[in-house]
């Protein structure tokens, strides 16, 4: 029978905590929900959202509040690239699928479809909500998350110098979603993408783990 196991991207972003990291010492879950003296320094939180501020003024997302627009939007899970690595550890073959600007998929290049969502997107904030867990698996999870995402907060975003979307937790890195415009929402099936990465050696079977080490180069 298939371990009814989250996989660590869908639940750092249900939970609106940071990613694994070998070298990080992830917050307990009262650090991330309650308030805290551990929060980003305020110097962080207005560079963050100068930085964000000073993106969509240029552009149509500071026109109409969509951070996220229709496509196909490979995870990054780790900020930096380790280059002494023969494969891109910052991509675990996980992907969220925009049909429009407020619903989508949650998918696994492993296990498929995961996760479906809607989302609310305004100048400020982005709202995930996000239920049918592991609709594939036989025995799906029929809870709900809501995860908010706001400018300025403890759980904030930001556009990167690349557009892409930056999930932060308490001012550390905790994923960003890169835009793949040579998908198509309609007809991607992110298991036809498996030999593009990695597989670890221990798959599922090690807790708080990612089923790959990363993309191929």
């Amino acid at each position: 029978m298939k371990k009814l196991i989250l996989s660590i991207t869908a639940l750092s972003m249900l939970c609106g905590c940071a990613s694994f990291d070998r070298d990080y010492s992830e917050p307990s879950a009262q650090e991330v929900f309650a308030a805290s003296d551990s929060t980003a320094t305020e110097a962080d939180i207005m560079s963050s959202a100068q930085n964000t501020e000073a993106a969509t003024e240029t552009g149509p997302i500071g026109e109409n509040g969509i951070w996220l627009e229709r496509g196909v939007y490979e995870v990054k899970e780790t900020e930096e690239q380790n280059p002494e690595l023969d494969y891109d550890n910052r991509f675990k073959g996980e992907f969220y699928v925009f049909f429009d600007d407020n619903s989508g998929e949650i998918c696994s290049a492993y296990d498929g479809k995961m996760i479906s969502f809607t989302c609310e997107q305004r100048k400020n904030s982005i709202t995930f909500h996000k239920t049918n867990l592991w609709e594939r698996s036989g025995m799906p999870v029929g809870q709900e998350f809501d995860t908010v995402y706001s400018l300025s907060s403890d759980n904030s975003f930001e556009l990167d110098e690349d557009g892409n979307v930056v999930f932060r937790s308490y001012g550390r890195f905790m994923s960003s979603l890169v835009k793949r415009p040579d998908l198509d929402p309609d007809t991607f099936d992110a298991r036809n993408y498996k030999e593009d990465y990695v597989l670890s050696e221990h798959g599922w079977l090690k807790s708080d783990s990612y089923v790959y080490k990363g993309k191929k180069l």
